[in-house]
């Protein structure tokens, strides 16, 4: 569960839902891009939840797996950003991965339009 601002998100492994607890308000995100490395069921992927202080939208970010390395388990992460209550809105994938990894069961946490991930140091790549 992550929160901001009083709103709440909550991915599950069936879904990925955004509540505003004061107005009992609900919305359920679209599905986004699946991790090409399959997780499994009861696995939810880390997340966040922000405001974006340039535009004034809320933003969700989503980690996902595009490869592990078979011996080191290393691995190669993306991310995907959906910007809430844009007509438009759909989950678009970033210009550049994560750095590092972040912790898998750790969402991340928003300040001032910033958001910080719990980095995984046992899965990071090695150049």
């Amino acid at each position: 569960m992550v929160h901001c601002d009083g709103l709440v998100l909550l991915p599950t492994n069936t879904g990925i839902y955004l509540f505003n607890p004061a107005t009992r308000d609900a919305l359920t995100l679209p599905e986004s891009i699946p991790s090409k490395v399959p997780v499994p069921h009861d696995f939810c992927l880390p997340m966040a939840l922000g405001l974006d202080p340039c535009s004034g939208w809320y933003k969700v970010a989503r980690v996902f797996f595009r490869s592990v390395e078979p011996l080191t388990y290393a691995l190669h992460m993306g991310m995907q950003v959906y910007t809430v209550g844009d007509a438009a809105a759909c989950w678009r994938e970033t210009a550049a991965d994560p750095p590092y990894p972040p912790t898998e069961w750790l969402t991340a946490k928003s300040v001032k339009g910033r958001m910080f991930w719990v980095m995984d140091t046992d899965r990071v790549r090695t150049p």
